[in-house]
């Protein structure tokens, strides 16, 4: 090997290091896993909340991140909620059947524990996969209804107002004619009702209890029924 190729080896070899970042063990990565490093999935069309009386399954046209664990999105008739992600889950699925087969390993292969808002609120559960569905510029900041999670269900209440802070995963909630509570944001789901459906709330609630003796309503824009009278 002469001066001149190995004059070409060191500077080729002095690119692909300065190329990797000065990190070998990344820039193998690159070649050789499956960590994508380029192509960061921007397509969701559903989310999935998990807790141990139901799995809430809800099909979605939009979402937006927010900060630290959380993230917003909007079901298909409008329902806009911000979430806490330690329990949320985005996901991209192919068919109504392939979601459902997800959800059961997270029920134990108990179907009887999914719920499914679209269902529920009687609308298509077809699935848009080609749609794009992160949302960069529209954040919604105005919520008027929160839900608040604990071990005997979902209870329900208007909100006159809300403060959060990027440090903290707590949440500040001022009740519409009650108290100022701080709560952890993983107990806590936000809404805003503005274009959403009728009986959305009710039945957002619903699939996150499990059934309807575990809803609590104390919001005067929330109509209450029961499956027997819908």
């Amino acid at each position: 090997m002469d001066t001149f190729d190995k004059v070409k080896i060191g500077f080729v070899g002095g690119v692909f290091v300065l190329a990797c970042g000065y990190s070998l063990v990344k820039c193998g990565a690159q070649f050789s896993g499956n960590r994508d490093n380029f192509d960061t999935e921007k397509n969701f069309n559903d989310v999935m909340d998990e807790n141990e009386n139901s799995i809430s399954i809800s099909l979605i046209d939009k979402y937006s991140d927010y900060n630290g664990r959380t993230f917003q999105f909007r079901t298909q008739d409008g329902l806009i909620v911000l979430t806490d992600s330690m329990d949320s889950q985005l996901l991209r699925v192919d068919s109504f059947d392939e979601l459902t087969s997800y959800a059961e390993v997270f029920a134990n292969g108990n179907y009887d524990k999914i719920v499914s808002y679209d269902e529920l609120q009687g609308i298509s559960v077809d699935i848009d996969y080609d749609s794009f569905s992160k949302d960069y510029l529209d954040m919604n900041y105005n919520f008027d209804i929160v839900l608040l999670e604990g071990e005997d269900g979902i209870a329900i209440f208007d909100l006159s107002s809300w403060r959060d802070w990027d440090e903290d995963d707590k949440i500040q909630l001022s009740i519409k004619d009650g108290p100022v509570i701080l709560r952890d944001m993983n107990e806590v789901k936000l809404l805003n009702t503005e274009n959403a459906s009728e009986d959305s709330v009710y039945n957002y609630a619903l699939s996150l209890a499990g059934n309807e003796d575990r809803v609590f309503n104390h919001s005067d824009k929330v109509k209450v029924y029961t499956y027997a009278t819908k």
